[in-house]
């Protein structure tokens, strides 16, 4: 199923998951396994035009049910749904309903169902978890033009992850067959809502001229009061205009986001800022978003050939040498040579990899990558390894050799019978540092059935250089990050987690809307793992700060990054 949302988006589609297993199984997720018949999981499929795509008891339906989902999207539905939700409290709001019939509806036994669902709950294949029916509505329509509205006070459950939680709400048929007419999302009907989605992504030579140069925002207010907005970036490189303002009820304004003059005096490098949409009234709808400037183009910044032994670290039947090509027992031989001379590196050049292997591992030297930007990861390969159910092949990053950071693994079978040049981007655990090591693994593998293995040849690290005046300019994207702060908004206390890539010294620290420094949270040597520190929601003199939005920026090494928190009293 998500195969098939990430396929045509949630514009086009709104899938439900009804499990009938403890402890997420929901009544209404039994009377829908007697409907669709099926003796599994029901999974009601709803593609938002007429009709139940799904009712799969297991296994992979993407193939199955591509072709239903294309078809069914080009024939019309006979209603247009508006549904938006409004949350009074944290956990209660109400759902509003609104059908208009666009044409004749040839049945009078349908219904307007309403599904809360929850995201990524960790049960295995599932996606929109329903974990509450509201109750249903009879569907009183029959002739185009004709409207009707209803709405449902709802209740959200305390072990609820409320900020996976959406809202669906479809018209469907009682009769044998169970057609659904239409689908649709519902969306939130307060604070405000900022399109588009994009993100700034500007490319450009120093000093200039940058492509493209801005990006104008929409922030429209969703609700019926009168509210405050106002729009920060985190970085003196981006201007905003229109940045403040009051929108009435459902009023919207244009908002420019802009590179400034200081742009064009950076050096090489990729630059990011943050963009802070606040709804000043009651912080709902409070939205971040980046803005990346790319200075200068990508290129070779270190070549392995394999024409000499790279002098890697190499566990087990890893070798550097000619392979034979040999082996095949499965999914066809090694190469006889490598695709530019003769050398590669591999496992077992002579011929397939053992059944029973642990993981092996071939390991790079240090790769200083501490001035390059983009980093990214390419080499030809020659690859033979069974589907992993049975076995296994890794390509994993460390810039301390000690936590190894998953880059790829197999999701399937792969029998290259000839060389494949394949790019990985390593921007976010090896940009800005002095340390990287790469990491091929094979294994493990099972007891039956034996492929050839890797095979590696014209290893390449490409990216940016940077200058100086890059560095000092802005932040230079790196693999530290603060992961959330949670609550958010907050009162009196919320606590920000951040993730350190290597020992380095950190600086966490709290500015308010006028840009001073009102705490310092870390000012040390860390080590390399998640932190984790509490903010009180005072200054460094111990004083209780206002209500509003605070900045909290991370900096450590090359890398800077902020986040908003909100304080609420």
């Amino acid at each position: 199923m998500r195969e098939i949302l990430e396929a045509y988006g949630p514009d086009q589609f709104a899938p439900v998951s009804w499990y009938t297993s403890a402890p997420y199984s929901i009544p209404e997720a039994l009377e829908r396994k007697s409907w669709y018949g099926v003796t599994g999981t029901p999974w009601a499929w709803f593609d938002g035009t007429d009709e139940v795509v799904g009712g799969y008891p297991s296994g992979s339906t993407f193939d199955d049910y591509d072709p239903i989902v294309a078809a069914h999207l080009v024939i019309p539905s006979p209603v247009e749904i508006d549904a938006v939700y409004r949350m009074n409290t944290t956990t209660a709001g109400t759902l509003y309903v609104d059908i208009l019939a666009t044409a004749a509806i040839p049945t009078t036994d349908n219904v307007v169902q309403c599904v809360i669902v929850e995201e990524d709950v960790g049960v295995e294949h599932e996606i929109n978890l329903a974990r509450e029916v509201l109750p249903e509505e009879p569907l009183t329509l029959t002739l185009p033009g004709q409207t009707m509205s209803f709405e449902r006070p709802f209740a959200l459950s305390a072990g609820w992850n409320l900020d996976n939680v959406s809202y669906i709400v479809f018209v469907q048929s009682e009769a044998a067959g169970k057609e659904v007419l239409q689908a649709t999302w519902a969306r939130n009907g307060r604070g405000i809502g900022v399109s588009p989605e994009d993100e700034l992504h500007a490319t450009g030579d120093p000093g200039g001229p940058f492509d493209p140069s801005s990006i104008v925002y929409t922030v429209e207010n969703l609700g019926p009061e009168t509210i405050e907005y106002s729009v920060f970036a985190s970085e003196t490189w981006i201007t905003v205009t229109n940045e403040t303002g009051t929108l009435t009820g459902h009023e919207s304004a244009e908002v420019t986001v802009a590179l400034s003059a200081e742009a064009e005096t950076l050096g090489r490098g990729l630059y990011t800022a943050q963009l802070f949409f606040v709804n000043d009234t009651e912080h709902i709808g409070d939205t971040a978003l980046n803005a990346y400037l790319q200075i200068g183009e990508t290129g070779l910044v270190y070549g392995y050939a394999m024409d000499t032994d790279p002098g890697w670290t190499a566990e087990g039947l890893w070798a550097h040498g000619q392979p034979t090509g040999g082996g095949g027992q499965y999914g066809g031989p090694d190469p006889s040579s490598g695709f530019t001379g003769l050398y590669v590196c591999g496992y077992n050049l002579s011929g397939d990899y053992e059944n029973g292997l642990q993981e092996t591992h071939l390991t790079t030297t240090a790769i200083d990558c501490s001035h390059v930007s983009l980093t990214t990861l390419r080499f030809q390969r020659w690859l033979g390894v069974e589907q992993p159910t049975y076995d296994h092949a890794y390509i994993r990053v460390s810039t301390d050799g000690t936590r190894w950071d998953p880059v790829w693994e197999n999701d399937s079978e792969i029998a290259d019978s000839e060389w494949t040049q394949v790019s990985y981007d390593l921007s976010a655990l090896a940009d800005g540092q002095s340390t990287v090591y790469v990491r091929w693994t094979m294994g493990t593998t099972d007891a039956l059935g034996r492929f050839c293995g890797w095979n590696i040849d014209d290893v390449e690290i490409w990216g940016i250089i940077g200058d100086d005046t890059g560095i000092e300019g802005g932040d230079v994207t790196s693999g530290a990050a603060i992961l959330s702060n949670y609550p958010n908004p907050f009162n009196p206390s919320t606590t920000v987690a951040f993730e350190i890539p290597a020992r380095t010294r950190v600086s966490l620290r709290v500015y308010d809307v006028a840009g001073r420094l009102v705490r310092v949270l870390e000012d040390a040597m860390v080590g390399p793992g998640t932190h984790a520190v509490d903010w009180d929601g005072r200054d460094d003199d111990g004083q209780t700060l206002p209500s509003g939005v605070y900045f909290c920026r991370l900096a450590s090494g090359l890398t800077t990054e902020t986040r908003a928190m909100v304080l609420l009293k």
